[in-house]
């Protein structure tokens, strides 16, 4: 029965990659394809002068993509990439599913509710190592009890930084009740070397600057309390994730379901204080790392008389959901596919030195890889961090910023996304004096002559 129920899962993941056209849904897509190529062409990311690891939230998903992209085109590894990431989120919510108890059709009908969620599918197939960090979830959980659980607790952190939250919680319990901390930490930390060695020769740090860089750009640590809290209600509840926590209800029945609470409690708590926006980015796909947990949750309802039935109202809730969310994967994709068109040719009239200053760092270095880009989140230039840190105390209040940023860069040009809030990038420097001349469009993307403002005479620089 369970190699058929892996068949069906294979199959079902292959019919929704039915139809993909090469392209990815976000720009954050193409920093991961445009860092695996640089790893792949000698460990030098010439267009932001920087190691290829720089800007990349997860160095395990990153080495994946570029081993992979070895032998395939790099966009065919990536979305392989995120199937076989799929395949092992279906199998360990299966696992998973059982371990708390469930039986029978009820364990892949629990599998389907973890992939028709809300925006799910989107996350699986992003490009990004968002179904990676799932599955790793899905097996920290069902490995709780597991002498395996050290070498994937180890791994973990470096697939998802917050993971090793959850990684920590499952490791502190599993020796309090089984003993061998010797052992486990051993284990562990021979799991996490080699991840940790790597990051720290190439960045400085074991822990990846992504988040510096969004903390110092977004600046929503001062706001008021009550503002970050209304932020990420609204994330949660525009997330459509708030039938399936009803399974939190039951997290405390199955062994090590406190662990999957504590770490869904530190996530909404440390994004709250600190970026709330940031549950509601890209698909909410910071909040997807939870669904696993709340499954694990359903799971323990299996035997209830009302459990069959509280799947069958989730499922029927989620299904229209899951149309809309396919319907908007292809679209995004197709729309992505037309800019990514448009942006090589726009840049390729670019004067071959020129500088160009970016708030989206990937698709504009995956079209021309050997330009020089500037990235004023900080994402692939950290130098832009420090900057924001000094200057900005608001979002889209950057103008200080943005200002030292470019002219440290000697920037001439720039991409900007016309949309609200990106388009702050541009109406911020031209606040404090800087001149937009309209040369390209992509899509949602202009791209623009830049012009300075004289320097101040005794301006602090």
């Amino acid at each position: 029965m369970h190699y058929r129920l892996t068949l069906l899962y294979v199959v079902a993941i292959g019919g929704l990659l039915i139809g993909w056209n090469g392209a990815f849904p976000l720009d954050d897509s193409y920093i991961v394809l445009h860092s695996a190529r640089a790893l792949l062409a000698g460990n030098v990311d010439q267009a932001y002068a920087v190691t290829p690891l720089t800007g990349a939230t997860s160095s395990v998903h990153l080495a994946l993509v570029a081993a992979l992209g070895a032998v395939l085109p790099l966009p065919v590894a990536s979305i392989t990439i995120n199937a076989l990431a799929a395949l092992a989120y279906a199998l360990g919510l299966d696992a998973l599913a059982r371990r708390a108890g469930a039986e029978g059709w009820k364990v892949p009908a629990l599998v389907v509710l973890g992939f028709i969620t809300d925006t799910t599918v989107i996350n699986l197939f992003n490009g990004l190592e968002t179904g990676l960090a799932m599955a790793t979830v899905a097996w920290l959980l069902t490995l709780a009890d597991d002498r395996r659980l050290p070498v994937l607790a180890g791994l973990a952190p470096f697939v998802r930084p917050e993971l090793a939250v959850l990684s920590g919680l499952l490791l502190l319990r599993s020796v309090w009740l089984h003993g061998q901390a010797p052992k486990a930490a051993a284990l562990a930390l021979a799991s996490a070397a080699p991840w940790a060695a790597w990051m720290w020769a190439e960045t400085g740090s074991i822990i990846p600057a992504t988040a510096n860089a969004k903390l110092a750009f977004y600046a929503e640590s001062r706001l008021p309390l009550e503002l970050k809290l209304r932020a990420s209600a609204g994330a949660i509840y525009n997330s459509g994730l708030v039938p399936i926590y009803a399974g939190l209800i039951g997290i405390a029945r199955p062994k090590a379901g406190w662990c999957g609470a504590a770490f869904i409690a530190s996530i909404l708590l440390l994004a709250t204080l600190t970026l709330p926006s940031s549950l509601a980015w890209n698909y909410h796909r910071y909040l997807a790392v939870t669904i696993p947990v709340a499954i694990f949750g359903l799971a323990s309802f299996a035997g209830d008389r009302t459990g069959p039935w509280a799947y069958a109202l989730l499922a029927a809730f989620s299904v229209p959901g899951t149309y809309g969310a396919i319907t908007e994967l292809r679209q995004a994709r197709a729309d992505y596919a037309q800019t990514l068109a448009a942006m090589d040719t726009m840049m390729n009239r670019l004067p071959p030195r020129a500088v160009i200053l970016t708030h989206d760092a990937g698709m504009i270095a995956w079209t021309r890889p050997a330009a020089h880009i500037i990235d004023v989140v900080g994402l692939k230039t950290p130098s832009s961090i420090a900057f924001h840190q000094r200057f900005t105390s608001e979002g889209c209040q950057w103008g200080q910023a943005l200002d030292h940023i470019a002219r440290a860069g000697k920037a001439d040009h720039a991409l900007v996304q016309e949309v609200p809030f990106w388009s702050c990038v541009r109406t911020n420097l031209m606040q404090v004096g800087w001149r937009f001349e309209l040369i390209g469009r992509a899509g949602k993307y202009r791209l623009y002559r830049l012009t300075p403002p004289p320097a101040k005479s005794g301006a602090v620089r």
